[in-house]
């Protein structure tokens, strides 16, 4: 039975005891006074009794009809019981009191009589009887009610402390779903911060390498500088400058295919596209070798041809010219490696360290440190050995045409720098094109290699020159146009005797051009032609000697100065010889 129903089952029995209590006491004093006036209030009393049972059996009806499984079977039946007797009491008191209601309404008017019938239904014994037993319902349900209310307040703990453990076990599960989700805030609040510090760590390393980067790369290039500057000298190009440029429409022949069978010669345009080796360029002094050479070296055919036979590599064409009126350097084997060198490590300046590493390891530390770099003397064995580790190092990587005028004016061995040469041109990867006099050392070392002898092969090329100047003057033009056949015999004439040597007809024609502005006929210009000695050393002397005195002692200031130049100092640039020479005066 739920609590309700036996809350309420409880509250009508006590009512009924209550009412029933009242109702035996009132009888008692009845069966003793006698009153008539009572019949009126047991007729009262019997419909009260009625009223209080009916609710009684509605509510022990329903409350067992309705009670649920859990409730203590001992504790309903105890109230069962109790309602059972109080129903069974109040049908008796019903019986008792509606018996007494009939006779007093039919037989017995008087008190007396009223007394007598009361008596004869009510005697002290059945009253007592009623009282006790009254009495005890009230105490068994009072028992029960207490049992009933202890029960019920175990139950209530009891599924108080099941909710609170419900409560307790669902705000556990509440705090470690907290917990739980605490932790991982924490968890990823810490790989996050752990991201970030990773993150900014790298940037910072990134940073710092770089600027460690950034200053080793100041200190390489630094290094770099200080080497090469070591290397570098003001001459280097001084003497391919002062080359006087191939005239118009000249030297145009030694990209084509050789013509002349008389005069055979290699067919340099091959060489440049497929040979390994050495091309060599020879003739008399004065035929054109270092015209020609620098006529090659600015035309852009020559890099051409050659990338052809250097493939995919990147192709250098790195050029040095001797030059026995210069200084030192530009006469010297040191001279000639210092500036080939330079010349490729200028663009190639990540080799620096494989081509000079001890030069570069106390160069580079200097430069971290801040130390003051000191003047190079660069010792020749030790160039010729940077200048074959260069070779070396750069097989598959960098190929090389290298173009070298003016051997027969190195200042040593004419045998040792053409073995030199012979020996670096067995490299897959390197070739020269070499020119010089034909010298006995040249001649025996270079007879196998691809060549051609230069005064051989200019006859064209000096013709061309001598008709264009002779005839851009124009009292030439009034002599050709006078005597057609003397003048053209005097260009062919002017052509034969220089033999292939430019530099001889250069300084003819220069003769020739000062005979025509002295009005000189064609004869008085043969005459001319004739006197002027055929060899180069004795037109020189000629040229000497015919200096007019008065400018004797300017020429002679000239040539000391020259001469101390390339004696006492090392290098001075032309702009300095000639301030030096207008001082003089």
């Amino acid at each position: 039975m739920d609590p309700i129903t036996a809350l309420g089952v409880a509250a009508a029995v006590i009512q009924f005891i209550d009412y029933s209590m009242g109702l035996v006491l009132k009888g008692r004093e009845i069966y003793k006074s006698g009153e008539l006036g009572a019949n009126v209030e047991l007729g009262e009393a019997t419909n009260r009794l009625q009223n209080l049972i009916e609710p009684l059996r509605g509510s022990l009806s329903s409350g067992m009809q309705n009670a649920p499984p859990p409730s203590p079977a001992d504790a309903d039946r105890a109230l069962k019981d109790i309602c059972t007797k109080c129903i069974d009491l109040s049908e008796e008191l019903s019986g008792l009191l509606g018996s007494l209601k009939l006779n007093l309404s039919v037989k017995h008017r008087r008190p007396a009589s009223f007394r007598q019938a009361f008596r004869a239904v009510w005697n002290e014994k059945k009253i007592q009887g009623l009282k006790s037993c009254l009495g005890d319902l009230r105490s068994n349900l009072e028992t029960h009610v207490l049992v009933d209310l202890r029960y019920r307040m175990i139950q209530v703990k009891l599924e108080q402390d099941n909710n609170f453990k419900s409560l307790d076990k669902a705000l556990q599960a509440m705090m470690q779903d907290l917990l739980v989700n605490h932790q991982s805030s924490l968890t990823n609040i810490e790989q996050n911060f752990d991201h970030l510090r990773l993150s900014q760590e790298k940037e910072h390393s990134h940073t710092r390498s770089v600027l460690v980067d950034q200053q080793a790369l100041r200190h390489r290039r630094q290094a770099e500088l200080n080497i090469l500057e070591s290397l570098k000298f003001s001459s280097m190009n001084l003497r391919h400058e002062t080359i006087a440029e191939a005239h118009q429409q000249t030297f145009e022949w030694i990209f084509c295919d050789p013509e002349n069978e008389h005069k055979p010669w290699s067919n340099f345009s091959e060489w440049l596209k497929t040979e390994n080796d050495i091309y060599w360029i020879h003739g008399k002094p004065g035929c054109g070798k270092s015209t020609l050479m620098r006529f090659i070296i600015d035309d852009s055919r020559s890099r051409g041809y050659a990338q052809t036979w250097a493939h995919n590599t990147p192709l250098e064409t790195p050029s040095f010219f001797f030059w026995n009126s210069g200084n030192e350097a530009q006469r010297s084997q040191s001279g000639l490696l210092r500036s080939l060198l330079f010349e490729i490590l200028e663009k190639h300046c990540t080799l620096i360290p494989e081509v000079f590493p001890r030069k570069w390891k106390t160069t580079f530390e200097n430069a971290l440190h801040n130390v003051p770099i000191l003047s190079t003397n660069w010792s020749l064995p030790a160039l010729k050995k940077s200048f074959r580790t260069l070779i070396e190092k750069t097989s598959g990587i960098l190929s090389f045409c290298f173009f070298i005028g003016g051997l027969d004016e190195y200042e040593g061995n004419y045998w040792d720098i053409a073995e030199y040469f012979y020996e670096l041109s067995e490299s897959k990867h390197a070739k020269f094109c070499l020119s010089s006099r034909p010298e006995t050392g040249f001649l025996d070392t270079f007879k196998s290699m691809p060549q051609l002898k230069l005064h051989d092969l200019t006859e064209s090329d000096i013709t061309n020159y001598v008709r264009d100047r002779l005839e851009n003057n124009l009292q030439m033009r009034l002599l050709m146009k006078n005597s057609p056949s003397d003048a053209s015999a005097l260009i062919t004439e002017v052509v034969d005797d220089g033999d292939g040597v430019f530099l001889w007809v250069r300084l003819v024609v220069n003769s020739l051009l000062n005979g025509l502005r002295k009005r000189d006929d064609i004869s008085t210009l043969r005459v001319r032609l004739q006197e002027t000695p055929k060899d180069i050393d004795d037109l020189y002397d000629r040229i000497l000697s015919s200096i007019d005195r008065i400018h004797m002692v300017e020429a002679s200031k000239i040539f000391q100065l020259e001469k101390g130049a390339s004696v006492i100092m090392s290098e001075i640039p032309f702009l300095e010889l000639y301030v030096a020479y207008k001082l003089s005066f």
